[in-house]
């Protein structure tokens, strides 16, 4: 699926499946100052192998001033990358050798400010890999998106209209890109006199790769994606409906944001939504606004108290009926903790308590902050496993996001020592002191045709304790990176590194 990144557990080197013993992992639960604890059932800290902290062989480094992380397309990698004249260009490298097949401007779109900057690509029905991006500004002649081959550059097939975001669709063959909403425009000279002209608003397209035909979902204007395949929210605050379009010319069912996910959801405040195939549900939240009065008192310099439960909110949707499943309070679907990993039924969620306290001009300060990382069953919603962090443990990990990848899951501090937590189980597994992992460098930002853009993630290597490290990236690192084969891909600055597993 486009922009989201796959573990293919198949042929990892490293399994913590033997990490499940018959004791549990435990901490004094009466200082708030421990090291995390994990209840999940049946589980125990083995240690690491040596093995585990070997330095891994690189395959090939590519040197590029890149953005963000690779996307594997077929035979190809697509990457971003910095031009000497600060533009962005989209660079297809060999994910055998490394060799670049050719490089193409790449022009951001529609995609509103912050909006990370993604490599776009999709496998079409007849198994061909094309990547898709916007060819020209949009205001000028010409088509506005282009499905160009991966591996050589040539145009398969365009489209001029496109005027927002893009994305490919869930049956693979064609490109979607969601509505925006009607707004004012400019003064206009009207029978009634001068008047405020309205831009309309655009509904969801499909543009077709095979026959170019784009065909449009009516009366949908506004409708923004939340999430894959076919999630989307149109309308504001408490007025605001999900819905589910698993077409063009129909709807799948909708359901009001307040009734499908809480009372109080803004729904310009932020989403996320995951499908789990399986179980055909949609597991996310949305947040909750701040309300006006904190936010009043905050901007006249008083101090204010957040309180973290009350923000969030996340629910288990039927995704064929659009029913609320389940529900749970202080869930926070953005958590820094969680991977995606989408060949596990469960879903994991930081569900978080205590307040941060906030003085305009000061750094925050947190009462109280516990996170719990918890494994649920996407349509019960039953917990299986929990794993505990508390005070400035928490901090650490959930704040400041210092929490190393694992091969399944993340590295947390717990009595015993860094563990790597296991996401799919909640099994444990102890994380040698030599290991060399990988941690989050921060979004890096470009300048893109003079619009500042969080352009992606870039990657440092690290210790176990999430502090940055000089030291070669070790099998225990390379092998929590998304990808298939014996390869894996990483942008850390200045360049892509493929890493060899097997």
């Amino acid at each position: 699926m486009l922009g989201s990144a796959r573990l293919q557990h198949g042929k990892i080197a490293l399994t913590l499946a033997a990490a499940l013993l018959a004791t549990a992992c435990s901490s004094d639960g009466g200082d708030e100052q421990k090291d995390g604890t994990s209840d999940a059932a049946g589980a125990a800290v083995e240690e690491a192998s040596a093995s585990q902290a070997e330095p891994a062989a690189v395959a090939w480094t590519a040197k590029l001033d890149v953005i963000g992380q690779p996307v594997e397309a077929g035979p190809s990698l697509l990457v971003l990358a910095r031009t000497r004249g600060g533009s962005v260009e989209l660079v297809s490298l060999d994910r055998t050798t490394g060799r670049t097949n050719f490089r193409m401007p790449y022009h951001p779109g529609g995609s509103p400010t912050g909006v990370t900057m993604v490599p776009r690509a999709t496998e079409t029905d007849s198994g061909r890999h094309l990547a898709v991006l916007r060819r020209y500004d949009p205001q000028a002649a010409g088509p506005a998106l282009v499905a160009v081959d991966v591996t050589t550059g040539d145009v398969v097939a365009s489209t001029p209209f496109a005027v927002d975001d893009y994305d490919a669709c869930s049956d693979g063959s064609d490109v979607c890109w969601s509505g925006f909403e009607s707004r004012p425009g400019g003064l206009i000279q009207s029978p009634f006199g001068m008047m405020r002209d309205i831009i309309p608003g655009s509904a969801p397209r499909r543009w077709d790769l095979e026959s170019g035909r784009i065909s449009e979902k009516t009366l949908q204007e506004g409708a923004m994606r939340v999430g894959e395949p076919d999630l989307f929210v149109r309308g504001e605050g408490r007025l605001a409906q999900l819905l589910r379009l698993p077409g063009t010319r129909r709807t799948g069912w909708s359901q009001s944001v307040g009734f499908v996910v809480g009372d109080g959801v803004d729904s310009t405040y932020g989403w996320s939504f995951a499908h789990d195939d399986d179980a055909n549900v949609y597991v996310g939240s949305m947040g909750r606004p701040l309300p006006q009065e904190l936010v009043r008192r905050y901007k006249r310099g008083k101090r204010v108290s957040i309180d973290y439960s009350s923000r969030y909110v996340t629910s288990g949707i039927d995704g064929r009926t659009g029913e609320r499943l389940w529900q749970r309070e202080g869930a926070d679907a953005w958590c820094p903790l969680t991977r995606s990993l989408s060949e596990t039924e469960a879903r994991t969620l930081c569900v978080v308590s205590g307040s941060r306290v906030e003085v305009k001009g000061e750094d925050p300060t947190y009462r109280d902050l516990v996170v719990e990382l918890q494994g649920v069953a996407p349509r019960s919603g039953e917990v299986a496993w929990t794993y505990t962090l508390a005070g400035k443990e928490a901090e650490r990990a959930y704040v400041d996001e210092r929490a190393p990848l694992a091969p399944y899951g993340v590295v947390l501090p717990s009595e015993d020592g860094p563990v790597a937590l296991d996401q799919r189980t909640g099994a444990l597994q102890l994380v040698a002191d030599d290991a060399v992992l990988l941690c989050s460098g921060g979004p890096d930002r470009v300048t893109a045709y003079g619009t500042k853009r969080r352009a992606g993630t870039l990657y440092r290597t690290c210790d176990p304790l999430g502090r940055p490290s000089k030291g070669r990236l070790s099998v225990f690192g390379v092998s929590a990176l998304s990808g298939d084969g014996d390869l894996r891909y990483v942008s850390m600055a200045g360049r892509v590194v493929a890493f060899e597993v097997a």
